[in-house]
């Protein structure tokens, strides 16, 4: 019986292929089998998959994102700018150097996957933790955020200041803070990837103060609002980060509209300061979805055609049998004297 239908549908696709040559129904099936594992192991968008499976935007730009920097344009015109007299890569080399782009992406954007780690092998905070041990953050930019804020809030409640909203000890507080600031974030020293953590710290750490100081100054009971106050908070962190999509990921801005609820707009108080920072937590949330659906969009997919073309006919270039898929030989033009590369087939 189950040969009598794949015998039917067979036929059936023969007979609508309009190829009737010898084994055009094998060439059907094959072309078949060819859609299936495309659609399957290679397309972005997904297209003939339920919308219930269909992956985010955010998602495709991060595949995107691995296969751009895999492309062969992509990895030589970074050798060109950074190391150009350190040789030419092969096609082996650009492989190997692709292989690392996943993991690399991954940490860019705070990635919570099994290979989200931060490739450098050592990594220092500061001039003054250098007698620490080091370690491998899975992103600087969080943990630098992390580290500045904590570190304003231990000296503000700790044994010296005690949260104190005297006004001089409110000023003598800020004075150590941007003291501590300089100290241990330091500007424009160590690694891209210590000068990325403290820079992410010192922002943090501002924050923080003026954060204090709204703690400290006396206002008026606020009215159940707030969702603008919230827009305009996260807005402000967007344009103080470089206002930037690099920081639209959700691994970078989930983390820090957190921050920016918890610190700015807590829900304790009276029930009208719950209601307001309620709203503004609202208000937060709604520029967080607007800043990466503009991101994310599908018109920023089509911008990376060009690299994903590259990609794609830099993988059929060899210099010998291993550089090819199993099952392909490197096969070089017979026209050509003193061939550089082949062609896997």
């Amino acid at each position: 019986m189950n040969l009598l239908i794949k015998s039917s549908i067979l036929a059936f696709l023969a007979s609508t292929s309009g190829v009737y040559a010898s084994g055009g129904i094998g060439e059907q099936t094959g072309i078949r089998a060819a859609n299936d594992i495309v659609d399957q192991h290679w397309c972005l968008h997904q297209r003939m998959r339920p919308s219930a499976l269909r992956i985010s935007d955010e998602e495709v730009s991060r595949q995107i994102a691995i296969r751009t920097c895999q492309s062969e344009t992509t990895i030589r015109n970074a050798i060109n700018a950074l190391c150009p007299n350190d040789g030419m890569p092969s096609n082996r080399d650009i492989t190997s150097l692709g292989n690392r782009c996943e993991k690399t992406v991954n940490s860019l954007i705070g990635f919570p996957g099994n290979n989200a780690q931060f490739n450098e092998a050592s990594f220092v905070a500061s001039a003054a933790a250098t007698s620490k041990a080091s370690k491998q953050p899975s992103n600087p930019t969080l943990e630098g955020r992390e580290a500045g804020q904590q570190a304003i809030r231990d000296l503000w409640e700790g044994r010296r200041f005690r949260s104190n909203c005297r006004s001089r000890n409110v000023r003598n507080f800020k004075r150590q803070a941007n003291t501590l600031i300089d100290r241990q974030f330091p500007e424009n020293t160590g690694s891209s990837t210590t000068r990325a953590f403290n820079r992410a710290a010192r922002r943090a750490a501002e924050r923080e103060i003026s954060s204090i100081e709204s703690e400290c100054s006396p206002r008026p009971t606020p009215q159940p609002d707030g969702f603008v106050d919230g827009q305009n908070a996260m807005q402000q962190w967007y344009k103080d980060e470089g206002n930037t999509c690099a920081n639209a990921w959700s691994g970078i801005i989930n983390p820090a509209a957190n921050e920016i609820k918890n610190s700015q707009f807590p829900m304790r108080g009276s029930r009208t300061t719950r209601a307001f920072n309620q709203n503004a937590r609202a208000g937060i949330d709604h520029e967080v979805k607007s800043i990466q659906e503009k991101c994310f969009s599908a018109n920023d997919m089509d911008m990376a055609a060009a690299e994903e073309a590259s990609f794609v006919a830099s993988r059929g270039e060899c210099e010998r049998d291993s550089d090819c898929p199993e099952g392909h030989r490197c096969r070089f033009s017979s026209t050509s004297l003193l061939p550089v590369t082949g062609r896997c087939s």
